[in-house]
């Protein structure tokens, strides 16, 4: 080597003496799994005379290994020979920066798979170059059948020319993407998707991509159709749920907003804004609580807090959350918040903002030179940190052996909350370990736990869920767990979320226990119904039907007294005639309120009389076939005939039936009874009318003797009930303490 700088030494551990006779010290350093390559291409600009390009690595004795990228032009000699003018450079730097940034992408991605349906990057021209996982997943399209203009081939029809159009005046002009559309499934199904994107710019301010993301707004889109369907003062609902952000210098009393802070609170950009300026925005009624909620977050005192907001004269409510910054002596610095509209659509503009932003710091880090690269890989850990300290439910990160790489916020606050401790719930701890102590204790959600991880570990990476009780000392609690593995190449990565599910479950069990409150009350309502009934009944049969009975016979041995030319005797007469009716009357009335036989002679013969009178008052044909005799409770008999007497009811309402047919028999232990008639049926919307009370009311009788009930029934060809009641001897016995219970409550 004819002529080397002092350089080779930091390069090579060589110095310019030590090759200049012979090189082979140099390659003696080379990493050998690049010499060879380094060889075949020195050979390759020999042959063809061409420039010779390598980054290659080197074993430095003092600095261990390097990357050097080299540069040389190779020049014939009058001799013959090979003369080579280049020169080599130190670019290890680079290439650790360039590994930072492969797995910051990597990360990047990761994050983009868990948002619905992900993100997508296009061309200049709007042609498609990468969409999601997720989203191919959803269409069934492959990277290569999506490319291009392939993703329009699963557009509903009615979407494809209106979302081309859009999307090339974007194209043409470079405007920001956003615009609804939906998508065929591979399930069959149209999918609601919003599609948000903005263009990649470079150093001149031409567009070299398009890169977005698409939502999921399915479920907005059924709060939509909800929210027009609701009452007038709800018809400003919005599909659209957008989050912005500000900060208030408190020393200097100046006052920093978003884009999104200025569409809600509708004051253009470029206004001053103060504080001041923020509080003449609020509602009157609600200025004062806001300004002293303010004053006293400044003393240490939370502020998330829903207030009103006047724009344009309309009236929009918002939520408002802020941290405070302090400075290095722990003085107040500034307030940093966020302001956001209470809607459905909130979730979906937060995370898209949130998207925005890093898909704007990735485009610049492309963009960068190798030492603002460094600083973007440094700047996007940051914000990442940030964004999962942002979450409310409990997140940690695992790596392929289940220890703990990472967690947010409100995981190291449940755990210290629950006397965990850092070494064993935090960063560096073996989260698997912890879920297998737990299952060998008996803990049967920790084995299920620890099972999920084993199998992601070992390569079956489904997503795993589960929700599980988890009681403090002072309070019961639920949550949902959930574990999803990153997806793409690079080293395994699991997250962890558990998200408290309290609230809900708490509910849940409210309700549960108040309609069996209200099942009680009404079951005991209707035995002390039947009581009093039965009481009437009695009272008007023995007292009033005596007194008519005794009347009847005073009257009639009058009328034998006299004689029939007599003119008192026709009147007497007449009045025998009346005190008969009035006796049929006084029959029928307690009859109705409660038949003397069902406590007499029982269900059977009951319903058999019930019938045989039905048929006479109605002229509808009625049959009766059941065995002779049904040993039942009383509270069961009592029931059943309800039953029977409010379906024979609807039949001569409605029915326009001229037969009834009812059978009864038991069967396995339960009592079976159908009521089937010939009339003109039942239609879906007559069953399922808000005033069909004897429906209902026939329907808790059967839920509430641990029976069912069902109603078959087509127009023109009758319509047929079928009731099924447990024959349980304690049935009785149970109803009665339910009801008692709910007297005494």
């Amino acid at each position: 080597m004819p002529f080397a700088t002092a350089a080779l030494d930091a390069i090579y551990g060589l110095s310019p003496e030590q090759v200049q006779d012979d090189a082979t010290p140099i390659l003696s350093r080379m990493h050998p799994g690049d010499a060879g390559y380094v060889s075949e291409t020195i050979a390759a600009s020999a042959r063809n005379m061409s420039e010779w390009r390598a980054e290659f690595r080197v074993c430095h004795p003092q600095r261990g290994e390097l990357w050097v990228e080299g540069h040389s032009m190779p020049q014939r000699e009058q001799d013959g020979s090979i003369l080579w003018l280049g020169f080599v450079r130190d670019v290890t730097e680079r290439k650790r920066m360039e590994a930072a940034l492969r797995d910051s992408e990597r990360l990047y991605r990761a994050i983009g798979e868990l948002i619905d349906y992900g993100v997508w990057v296009c061309a200049a021209n709007g042609r498609n170059l990468y969409a999601s996982d997720s989203f191919l997943r959803l269409v069934g399209l492959s990277q290569e059948s999506c490319a291009d203009f392939g993703w329009f081939s699963v557009l509903h029809p009615d979407d494809v020319a209106p979302t081309l159009a859009a999307w090339m005046e974007c194209v043409r002009t470079g405007a920001t993407w956003d615009i609804e559309y939906r998508v065929r499934g591979v399930d069959g199904q149209w999918h609601h998707v919003l599609a948000r994107g903005v263009p990649v710019r470079n150093d001149k301010g031409e567009i070299t991509y398009w890169a977005g993301i698409n939502l999921d707004i399915g479920r907005l889109k059924q709060v939509e159709q909800s929210l027009r369907d609701s009452e007038a003062d709800l018809r400003r609902a919005q599909t659209v749920a957008q989050t912005g952000s500000w900060r208030l210098d408190i020393r200097r009393n100046e006052l920093h907003w978003s884009d999104e802070n200025h569409r809600i609170f509708g004051v253009p950009k470029g206004v001053p804004l103060t504080y001041e300026t923020f509080l003449s925005i609020i509602h009157p009624d609600d200025r004062a609580f806001v300004d002293a909620s303010w004053r006293a977050a400044m003393r240490g005192e939370p502020y998330d807090i829903e207030h009103r907001l006047i724009v344009d004269g309309e009236i929009r409510w918002v939520r408002e959350r802020v941290e405070l910054e302090f400075d290095g002596a722990g003085a107040l610095m500034a307030g940093f918040g966020s302001t956001q509209d209470i809607t459905a659509r909130k979730e979906a503009e937060a995370a898209l903002l949130r998207l925005n932003d890093t898909l704007e710091e990735k485009v610049a880090e492309r963009t960068f030179e190798a030492e603002a690269r460094a600083q973007a890989v440094l700047e996007s850990e940051r914000f990442t940190r940030a964004t999962i300290d942002a979450l409310s439910s409990s997140l940690c990160v695992l790596d392929a052996q289940g220890c703990i790489v990472t967690v947010n916020r409100a995981w190291r606050e449940f755990a210290r909350s629950n006397g965990g401790e850092p070494a064993t719930v935090g960063e560096g701890a073996s989260y698997l370990a912890v879920c297998e102590a737990a299952a060998r204790s008996g803990c049967g959600m920790g084995a299920r736990v620890a099972e999920a991880i084993r199998s992601a570990i070992a390569g079956w990476r489904e997503d795993f869920s589960m929700e599980y009780e988890c009681n403090s000392p002072d309070q019961r609690r639920w949550f949902a767990l959930s574990l999803t593995c990153f997806c793409g190449a690079g080293p395994l990565r699991m997250v962890v979320v558990h998200k408290d599910i309290t609230e809900r479950m708490l509910a849940a069990e409210e309700q549960a226990e108040s309609a069996k409150r209200l099942k009680r009350l009404a079951a005991h309502l209707e035995s002390v119904r039947e009581e009093q009934n039965a009481r009437i009944a009695r009272e008007v049969h023995d007292e009033l039907g005596g007194t008519l009975t005794m009347l009847k016979l005073g009257l009639a041995t009058a009328v034998d007294d006299l004689a029939p030319a007599m003119p008192l005797h026709g009147r007497l007469e007449q009045l025998l005639g009346q005190v008969d009716a009035a006796l049929k009357t006084v029959k029928r009335i307690s009859a109705g309120l409660r038949p003397a036989m069902l406590d007499a002679l029982g269900l059977i013969a009951t319903v058999k009389w019930y019938a045989a009178d039905f048929s006479r008052m109605t002229g509808i044909g009625t049959e009766v076939l059941a065995p002779d005799t049904v040993r039942l409770s009383r509270l069961i008999e009592t029931a059943v005939f309800r039953i029977i007497q409010e379906a024979l009811t609807n039949v001569a309402k409605h029915a326009r039936a001229s037969r009834v047919a009812i059978v009864m028999g038991q069967h396995d232990g339960s009592l079976a009874v159908e009521v089937c008639d010939d009339g003109v049926g039942l239609a879906d919307s007559d069953r399922n009318k808000n005033d069909s009370f004897g429906l209902i009311g026939m329907l808790e009788r059967a839920q509430y003797l641990n029976g069912s009930l069902s109603i078959v029934g087509r127009p023109g060809e009758g319509t047929c009930l079928i009731l099924r009641v447990p024959l349980d001897e304690r049935l009785d016995d149970e109803r009665s303490s339910d009801g008692d219970r709910a007297d005494r409550g």
